[in-house]
């Protein structure tokens, strides 16, 4: 019989001090992104009630936890940041303070079937721009995903940038019903190509662009065969807003980042505009997703246009492992161990302070006083000093021997370039 209390739940699990250290890094370099670009951070209770997520975005029912409040109420752990940040826009905030730039870095929670593998809880951090509809939005929020990807130290990347109103406008196009149009987007969703070709053919459908939808991804020039193969006012729309984001994208100097694909839907119900995601070398998962979504801001209050991105803080350490390109770990060990006895503790304590308010690291020994165990414990750690209380006095003990020193000399000595013992 297995002990569950020496396991984690099916997609869960702890993290240990050089991961968290490293995820923790990477999470400050993208706010750091965030904040420089005027996005305020925003935080979301960690349950809502269901009806936040129900029939939201691609989040499918069985895929939430929930719970029954004490009221009898139906509760759940957040799912989906993107109508968690929509509820709290549409509440919290009064109708002069739009367009908001919001930002935010929370963990969710999906139950998702475990033959995946995938984590069901994880981290993502994101932004949402919301009241403004315009190609200059979509652009901003793009770059800044770039620019994300970049402060991580993600390279080789790729930002695949979609419009979910070409295909429909092209659907218009071939005049079938919209069983059979439904049908066929599902198979572009999932990329069913085979399935596709079958379908048209069994519907009598003769399109080009359908007939090949792997040869609509590439740069502008792309994009000018594509508005030059197509009649449709929706997709040619779609398309000059595409050619509106890679011109403001270029003068970002981020066009070599991107590249368009016209066959992007993203889910059937969602996003209603631009659509983008984030791709490192070497994987087959996107590390950023998003898009804009002008219909979900209209359940939270007053209709407003939005577009948002989010980056799976995991995903994207998995791959800068993948290019070895992961953060060096921000702290190394301890400066010193503290060494004292009973008898000297206050002074000790003191002492350990004043050195740590000038930037050290002390770590109390916890040994008694005994010196030989807080010198097994400092090579245990890696720590290569220890600073020893006594009658009153300071003792820095090292390899070399054993000093008597004062807290100016010990930050003299600890804390010049190239004596701080390396991580």
């Amino acid at each position: 019989m297995v002990d569950n209390r020496l396991h984690t739940p099916d997609g869960f699990s702890d993290r240990l001090p050089a991961d968290l250290s490293r995820k923790r890094a990477v999470e400050a370099a993208i706010e750091t992104v965030f904040r420089s670009h005027g996005f305020q951070m925003v935080s979301t209770p960690t349950l809502e009630y269901l009806e936040v997520f129900e029939g939201k975005g691609s989040l499918r029912p069985k895929e939430t936890y929930r719970f029954i409040g004490r009221d009898g109420e139906i509760l759940c752990l957040r799912a989906d940041m993107t109508p968690a940040v929509a509820r709290l826009a549409g509440t919290c905030f009064p109708a002069d303070a739009f367009p908001l730039k919001l930002c935010y870095m929370e963990r969710q929670f999906r139950n998702i079937d475990s033959y995946q593998g995938k984590a069901r809880e994880f981290t993502q951090a994101g932004v949402e721009l919301i009241g403004d509809n315009t190609s200059e939005a979509d652009a901003e929020v793009a770059a800044l995903a770039i620019k994300c990807l970049r402060a991580a130290g993600l390279t080789g990347f790729r930002v695949d940038i979609g419009h979910v109103g070409f295909l429909h406008g092209i659907m218009e196009e071939t005049g079938c019903g919209p069983e059979i149009r439904h049908d066929l987007m599902s198979d572009i969703l999932r990329r069913d190509y085979v399935s596709l070709e079958s379908r048209l053919r069994q519907a009598g459908i003769q399109n080009p662009i359908l007939a090949d939808l792997t040869a609509w991804t590439g740069g502008a020039d792309m994009l000018r065969r594509a508005l030059d193969r197509t009649r449709s006012p929706q997709a040619r729309r779609a398309v000059e807003a595409l050619r509106d984001i890679h011109q403001r994208l270029s003068d970002s100097g981020l066009e070599n980042c991107v590249s368009y694909d016209l066959s992007m839907l993203g889910h059937l119900d969602y996003y209603t505009g631009v659509i983008f995601q984030g791709y490192a070398p070497g994987t087959g998962f996107s590390v950023m997703d998003g898009g804009r979504y002008d219909n979900l801001q209209s359940q939270f209050g007053q209709s407003r246009p939005a577009v948002g991105f989010g980056i799976k803080t995991d995903d994207l350490l998995d791959a800068l492992a993948n290019q070895r390109a992961l953060p060096s770990l921000p702290a190394g060990p301890a400066d010193a161990l503290l060494v004292y006895d009973d008898v000297s503790r206050k002074a000790a304590m003191a002492a350990a302070d004043r050195l740590r308010s000038a930037g050290l690291v002390i770590e109390n020994a916890l040994t008694g006083g005994d010196e030989r165990e807080a010198w097994r414990r400092a090579e245990q750690r890696q720590v290569k000093r220890l600073l020893i209380y006594s009658h009153n006095e300071m003792y820095l003990m090292d390899t070399r021997g054993r000093h008597l020193v004062t807290i100016a000399q010990i930050v003299d000595q600890v804390m010049v370039p190239g004596t701080r013992p390396s991580s």
